[in-house]
């Protein structure tokens, strides 16, 4: 399990240097491996935090010195790190929703963290040691990613179409403008589509508005 998160790490980490890049295919390749590694925190989390290896889930030599509370509180740290990075996967691909998912899995992770810690001081030490990096990683990712405005990704994506960029900001302040949400489409398409497929989106626009 730790070595496929590791994976799954490396391959987020690649897709978000190519989506800054403009690579194609780069968000889906994010989004399946950060969807992928979201599954697995979410209910294999509690494996991963008690070091146990997937194919010794059923084995309960391996749950030796485990208190029941604690496989309990590591469930709860499993889905309130899955829950910071599917928030974080929100903010990256601009998905609604963003802040209400990261907010929600900090406070899960802070509480079943702070349960751990409370229940069992002397137990707590390996654990901590074992899973500082991954628990601090994900918490840092979250909290930057409720001071990230959409706005902000917009600019760092399509920094080389301004126009975009400028149709984007007119919607954010007039949301319910419907010239604010044809312009943001049509500068969103030019953003997307290759010279040909823009002229022919064009068209049909035209032709669209003289009917």
């Amino acid at each position: 399990m730790k070595r496929l998160e590791q994976i799954l790490a490396v391959i987020v980490l690649i897709s978000l240097v190519m989506k800054l890049f403009s690579i194609p295919f780069a968000g889906e390749l994010l989004t399946l491996s950060a969807s992928i590694l979201i599954i697995v925190y979410t209910y294999f989390g509690w494996l991963l935090f008690n070091g146990i290896r997937l194919r010794n889930m059923t084995k309960r030599v391996h749950y030796v010195g485990i208190s029941k509370s604690r496989i309990i509180c590591t469930i709860g740290l499993g889905f309130g790190t899955g829950l910071v990075s599917s928030g974080v996967l929100f903010r990256v691909q601009l998905w609604p929703m963003t802040n209400e998912v990261v907010i929600f899995g900090l406070i899960v992770t802070a509480v079943s963290l702070l349960i751990i810690l409370l229940a069992s001081l002397k137990s707590t030490g390996k654990l901590l040691k074992r899973n500082i990096i991954r628990i601090i990683t994900v918490a840092i990712l979250g909290i930057a990613s409720l001071f990230v405005s959409e706005l902000t990704l917009i600019e760092v994506y399509h920094g080389d179409h301004p126009e975009y960029i400028k149709a984007y900001e007119n919607y954010l302040k007039n949301p319910d403008s419907e010239e604010a949400i044809k312009k943001l489409e049509i500068e969103e398409c030019r953003a997307f589509m290759t010279e040909e497929e823009f002229e022919e989106y064009m068209k049909s626009i035209n032709e669209l508005d003289k009917e």
